[in-house]
C-alpha cells in the first residue's frame, strides 16, 4: 500500500523528516536519514525542501568529491569539503551572500566583503591592522606579512613577518612619518 513499508511481516507507515517514527525502516525511503524517535538526517547532512519534498543533503564542511555532492544553494566542493562560494558565508548551514562594500550594514561577523573586513557595530569595516584603500582592506602597520610588497601603508615594509615603518620613519597615528 502506498505510504507504508513492510517490516518483519507488518506494515509500518512511512515517516517524513521530522515526523515520529519507531524504526529506521519508516525513514528508509529518504536517502541519508535514520530514526531517532523522529526521522532525521544523518550526521554531516541537513534537511532541505526541494520541489515541496524534504530531503537530506550534505551540509557545510561535509566531505565531498565533486560540486554536485554539496546539495545546498551557493555551496561547492573545495579541497574535499562542502564550502560556500566566494562572496558567501555560512550561518546555520545556509550560505548567505556577503555585504558587498565597506560601511554597509551587517548582522553577522562573517557577512562582510572585501577580504579582511569584519562586521563591527552592525557595519562592515576593515579588520584590525588593515585599512580601506580603493574599496579594499589592505595591510596596514602591524599586520602579518611575508613579502615587502604586502604592506600597503606609505613608507612601510615587511620585517620580522609584520608590516612596520621603514628606517628613517616612525609610526604616528597609524601612519609612517619621517623622523625629525
Amino acid at each position: 500500500q502506498p505510504g507504508y513499508v513492510q517490516h518483519m511481516r507488518k506494515c509500518e507507515k512511512q515517516a517524513d523528516l521530522g515526523e515520529v517514527c519507531s524504526s529506521d525502516f519508516q525513514c528508509a525511503w529518504i536517502p541519508n536519514s535514520f530514526c531517532n524517535s523522529t526521522c532525521q538526517c544523518e550526521p554531516t547532512y541537513t534537511m532541505m525542501v526541494d520541489k515541496g519534498q524534504r530531503k537530506c543533503v550534505k551540509s557545510f564542511d561535509a566531505p565531498c568529491e565533486k560540486n554536485e555532492d554539496c546539495g545546498l544553494a551557493n555551496m561547492k566542493c573545495l579541497d574535499g569539503t562542502c564550502q560556500c562560494h566566494e562572496h558567501y558565508y555560512e550561518n546555520n548551514n545556509i550560505c548567505n551572500v556577503k555585504t558587498t562594500s565597506l560601511t554597509k550594514p551587517c548582522d553577522h561577523y562573517k557577512a562582510c566583503w572585501p577580504q579582511n573586513s569584519i562586521c563591527n557595530n552592525n557595519k562592515c569595516q576593515c579588520d584590525w591592522n588593515y585599512f580601506k584603500k580603493d574599496g579594499n582592506c589592505v595591510k596596514g602597520l602591524h599586520a602579518p606579512c611575508n613579502l615587502k610588497s604586502e604592506c600597503r601603508k606609505r613608507h612601510s615594509y615587511c620585517i620580522n613577518k609584520k608590516c612596520a615603518c621603514k628606517p628613517k620613519f616612525e609610526e604616528y597615528s597609524g601612519a609612517c612619518v619621517r623622523k625629525t
